[in-house]
């Protein structure tokens, strides 16, 4: 299970992500960024036409698909069940943001554990932090972006002093270390795109 994090300067950095990875991709993609209510509309068809996964906003009740990139509907929160579905609550605002990284993390470290991944890309604030240390207490793994290739360093930056991230990794290699993580290192080099990022990995 893969969840992602962002805010402001996010929508350059799912690009890169999700441009890289393949229609095979054998895991489902949870993302929840800050966003305003005008890019409900328009947001899962612009990631989908960069992307070769299938991408919506996500549905109360629906199940997590491998290969397919949910994304959390404007406005509300999500969260995975043990059931392996999906949970959009109408909450109020946890730490000032809604959707809550926090909240999203928290339920994917109690339902997948060590088969969990968290990525924390560009945004303000503080948002994930704490759901990434939980990821990373269940035995996920945590992925923060790299200062230097974010646009608004805030989030990934509490995410490595507060989450303590297992890897800071520039855009452009977050991708093959989630092929990685997913089919392991080998295959993951056999499996990525040509203009995927490859080199340079230690996991």
């Amino acid at each position: 299970m893969v969840a992602i994090a962002c805010s402001s300067g996010g929508l350059r950095a799912m690009r890169g992500i999700l441009s890289a990875l393949p229609r095979e991709y054998p895991v489902p993609i949870i993302i929840s960024q800050h966003r305003g209510d005008t890019q409900e509309s328009y947001l899962p068809a612009l990631l989908g036409g960069w992307t070769p996964l299938a991408v919506h906003d996500a549905q109360h009740g629906e199940r997590l698909t491998p290969g397919t990139v949910h994304l959390c509907p404007a406005g509300r929160h999500i969260q995975v069940t043990p059931a392996g579905t999906l949970r959009i609550t109408d909450g109020p605002r946890i730490n000032f943001v809604k959707p809550s990284a926090d909240l999203l993390f928290q339920s994917v470290a109690d339902v997948f554990g060590e088969r969990s991944a968290a990525v924390i890309l560009t945004g303000n604030g503080w948002d994930g932090s704490m759901g990434a240390r939980a990821i990373r207490g269940a035995g996920g793994v945590v992925i923060a972006q790299d200062e230097a290739t974010s646009d608004y360093p805030d989030m990934p930056r509490a995410a490595v002093d507060l989450g303590k991230a297992d890897l800071v990794l520039p855009l452009e290699r977050i991708p093959f270390a989630l092929m990685c993580l997913a089919l392991g290192t080998e295959a993951a080099a056999a499996a990525m795109p040509p203009s995927g990022a490859k080199p340079g990995l230690n996991l």
